[in-house]
């Protein structure tokens, strides 16, 4: 007993040394670390060098030019780039006491070389012109805050970033200058942000926020802004509604230049003592509203008709009192078991569109849509739809439990459609029960996405139709879009600017009808029609697309196109190229190895709905191999006796057919023994072989 406990102690005592040992060292590392952190820069800082006139960043590539007054420094341009696109960290802290007052004239411009998010702190009062002009990369661009102390924005300052996301101006500024957000937010970047102006706000510049098509929703500029300058807001295609206020004395031309979505302007004061000409230039939807107290300034200008009668006419549009309209008004959202990050309260007015509002998240669920309190059986709530209340309500969240992968699923009560992997929920409507037409997007993904239009509906349903304007500026589509063969109908404008869809765009020959400009798309290059040519046809389609059509329908089509016919090779329609889908070097995108499409097209029914993505994977003569191995192996997918065979002759020859050289590259590959984990070149150990088919992409 007495040895055993002698033993004990020494094990204990060995023990408590080593734990030691290792307590010693690690509070030498901690010293040595502290040591080391008190001497140099702080995490995540910016150093400034006073001898050199450089800011430069301990976890960072960029090292910047400065000019310093006091502690006050100004960012005058870069003394060294990244080699790549990287962010640029300034909302970061600089040591010493210092901090980056101003960003100088053209400091950034014409770089290209920031990437991600930008954060301009709030100890800048300043940007210059031209400051971050055209320095951001495109595709790696990010979202753009605005530091709270900011007064000036200069001309050029931002202009075409692509900056994306909301934009919001801090109460802080004063001016923003000529061109200062030309060109970022835009809808063919899959944008789709929100837009607010801070009250501190007082002149808008010529071309401020032009061609930012992607800020939607109801701008309300603030009272206390002075003058709006020549096309300040033009082509901003999202802002719904505009309110003006009474201290604005002057308005440039064309300031709301081509508003594609814009309804309604209200101008809350008297008639500004300088307006400029073609103010809603390519728009005769817009009407103007002024209150009746100030009719009498308005009616002196107005170009035909009168307030009072109600039949005005002015800047070539309807101009109304709206005494009666526009009562302030707040809408409080009820999650119903969901999660919101946002305010639940927001502010809205009557006879104005609700705008965007948050969406909540509900594990197992899939959100439908704002509604009306306990009115199931009304129209959701989509940001185009009007208040219609004249006080204050409630929206109440919408849920769906998911249906079978894969499916659409229709409930006959709300008179929607929802996706079972994806979140897009669809306002449809019916006649007979049965088969569905596609009225308008309730729900969008939160990122451009597929839309799977080609699913199943589960219950036996069908979709048969799509709207006029269903999914008009839908920003959130993206790939492969397939109209299934059970639609016969797109209606007028149904896809039009939907800058995110770059396609194929697939039409299947069920297709009878296509409104106009039901599919005016900037960024599909590749548009299929699958059937003969549809009777009722529009005129207008995808200004950089190339049709293609099978060569069996080409008789049909050849009356309509130009330069025909199609078979020869120059035909045009609609002022774009027309040619066969046989001679066409278009393929699938999501398989293994890229397959034509002209292939998949040679083999009877094995294309249905016009998806030849799941023509590829398919396995249609089930002989085990996908349709895109077999045509790898150059055999044929709907016969299961052709198969990719391999045989070897006494010589130890090996031979395989079908034998498809040069298109394709074959490796022989042997093994000793099939227990050996690895396949290797071929040797006199070999005993076993396989052959490996690469086809050679053209």
């Amino acid at each position: 007993m007495k040895h055993r406990l002698n033993w004990s102690a020494v094990l204990f005592l060995a023990t408590f040394i080593f734990f030691l040992g290792i307590s010693a060292g690690f509070a030498t590392q901690i010293t040595e670390h502290q040591a080391e952190t008190e001497q140099g820069a702080l995490p995540d800082t910016w150093t400034y060098d006073p001898v050199a006139g450089t800011l430069g960043h301990c976890n960072s590539p960029w090292v910047l030019r400065v000019v310093a007054e006091g502690t006050n420094l100004t960012v005058s341009g870069i003394a060294s780039l990244p080699a790549e696109p990287a962010p640029l960290p300034l909302g970061d802290p600089v040591g010493g006491g210092f901090v980056i007052k101003e960003i100088g004239e053209s400091a950034f411009a014409w770089e290209y070389k920031i990437a991600g998010d930008l954060v301009v702190p709030d100890s800048v009062t300043h940007i210059r012109d031209f400051a971050f002009c055209c320095s951001v990369e495109h595709e790696k661009s990010g979202t753009l805050t605005l530091g709270n102390n900011v007064i000036y924005i200069g001309k050029q300052s931002f202009d075409r970033n692509n900056f994306r996301g909301d934009l919001t101006i801090p109460n802080s500024v004063v001016t923003i200058d000529m061109y200062a957000f030309t060109s970022n937010f835009s809808r063919k970047k899959g944008n789709y942000g929100r837009f607010s102006l801070g009250s501190g706000l007082r002149s808008i510049g010529e071309c401020a926020f032009s061609g930012c098509d992607g800020l939607v929703g109801n701008l309300i500029l603030p009272e206390g802004v002075l003058s709006i300058g020549p096309l300040a807001f033009y082509g901003c295609f999202g802002l719904f509604s505009v309110t003006v206020p009474a201290s604005v004395s002057a308005i440039g031309s064309g300031v709301f230049f081509e508003p594609v979505d814009l309804k309604h302007v209200i101008y809350e004061g008297r008639y500004p003592v300088s307006v400029g000409t073609g103010l809603y230039d390519y728009s005769h939807s817009v009407t103007s509203y002024v209150y009746a107290a100030h009719a009498d300034s308005w009616q002196a200008h107005v170009e035909s008709g009168s307030l009072v009668a109600g039949d005005a006419i002015w800047q070539g549009n309807p101009i109304r009192l709206c005494d009666a309209l526009f009562n302030p008004l707040t809408v409080t959202l009820d999650a119903r078991g969901g999660i919101l990050d946002a305010s639940r309260v927001h502010a809205v007015r009557t006879d104005l569109p609700y705008g965007f509002l948050p969406i909540p998240s509900r594990e197992g669920f899939i959100f439908g849509g704002w509604w009306k309190e306990d009115e199931d059986t009304a129209s959701p709530v989509v940001p185009p739809t009007m208040v219609m209340a004249q006080t204050n309500h409630t929206l109440a969240a919408h849920w769906y439990t998911p249906a079978a992968p894969g499916h659409w699923i229709y409930s006959p009560t709300s008179q929607t459609l929802c996706h079972s992997d994806i979140t897009w929920v669809l306002q449809v409507a019916t006649e007979d029960g049965i088969h569905l037409t596609i009225v308008s997007v309730v729900t969008e993904p939160p990122i451009p996405t597929l839309l799977p239009l080609s699913a199943p509906v589960a219950g036996g349903y069908v979709i048969s139709s799509i709207a006029d304007d269903a999914f008009y500026m839908c920003q959130k589509l993206s790939g492969l879009l397939i109209i299934p063969n059970t639609v016969t109908s797109i209606g007028a404008q149904a896809f039009s600017y939907s800058e995110s869809l770059d396609g194929p765009l697939v039409v299947s020959g069920s297709v009878t009808n296509i409104g106009v400009w039901a599919l005016q798309l900037g960024n599909v290059e590749s548009m299929i029609f699958l059937g003969e040519f549809p009777p009722v046809c529009g005129s207008v389609f995808g200004w950089s697309a190339t049709y293609y059509i099978p060569s069996v329908h080409a008789a049909g089509w050849n009356p309509h196109v130009a330069n025909g016919p199609v078979e020869a090779g120059n035909a045009t329609w609609l002022g774009r190229p027309i040619r066969l889908l046989e001679g066409s070097g278009l393929t699938t995108r999501h398989t293994s190895v890229p397959v034509p499409y002209a292939w998949l097209s040679g083999y009877a029914g094995l294309v249905t709905n016009g998806d030849f993505e799941s023509a590829a994977w398919g396995d249609p003569d089930r002989d085990g191999m996908a349709t895109w191995a077999e045509y790898v192996a150059g055999t044929d997918p709907t016969n299961d006796t052709s198969v990719f065979s391999v045989t070897i002759d006494a010589g130890r020859n090996v031979h395989w057919l079908p034998d498809l050289t040069p298109d394709c590259a074959y490796t022989i590959d042997g093994m000793a023994d099939l227990r050996d984990s690895v396949w290797g070149p071929t040797n006199a150990a070999s005993r076993f072989f396989r052959v490996r088919v690469e086809r050679r992409q053209p």
